[in-house]
């Protein structure tokens, strides 16, 4: 989401996360601001992201959001940090039972836009096209291989429980 961004002209471009080691990898492609809500021995913590994303932004509150995750907090935390005519796309995919508590009165006086959208259909060939770009280094986000006779024990077990550093898992059919 970084590269893609800034490949479509973001200014500044600030990521929130909890393990500084996906923070590590945004800052190698292009973040320019890191902050981990987590780790208070990180050196990315912050205890008041609000106040911090204000003076790392000139005193304003977030105009475009995109929450990649489908971490509930996550989603809740991008209300709170919009500025007024925000755009806040939400790409994670809800449980049945998650709420979002809406600040309707201020979405409605600041002309705020909240967006969903999961696997994004319509846009994959968009997708395709900017990585076949060779703009966007999707390599580095590969942390872990799978043979597709591993990847339904080892690989899901893997990539959903361990606690290693890890991105994202690729099965290599040979």
């Amino acid at each position: 989401m970084v590269q893609l961004a800034k490949s479509r002209g973001a200014g500044k471009v600030a990521i929130i996360g909890r393990r500084d080691y996906p923070l590590n990898l945004a800052n190698e492609v292009g973040a320019d601001y890191l902050i981990n809500i987590k780790d208070t021995g990180s050196p990315y913590y912050q205890a008041d992201v609000v106040k911090y994303i204000k003076s790392i932004n000139g005193g304003s509150l977030v105009p475009r959001i995109i929450v990649a995750t489908a971490s509930l907090q996550a989603m809740q935390f991008a209300l709170d940090v919009s500025g007024p005519r925000a755009t806040i796309v939400m790409f994670g995919l809800a449980g049945p039972e998650d709420r979002l508590s809406v600040p309707v009165l201020d979405f409605i006086t600041q002309d705020k836009v909240i967006k969903f959208s999961w696997l994004a259909p319509l846009v994959w060939p968009e997708v395709v096209a900017v990585i076949g770009t060779g703009k966007l280094d999707v390599a580095c986000l590969i942390t872990h291989k799978f043979s597709l006779e591993d990847t339904t024990v080892k690989g899901i077990d893997i990539m959903k429980n361990s606690k290693e550093k890890k991105m994202k898992g690729v099965i290599v059919i040979e």
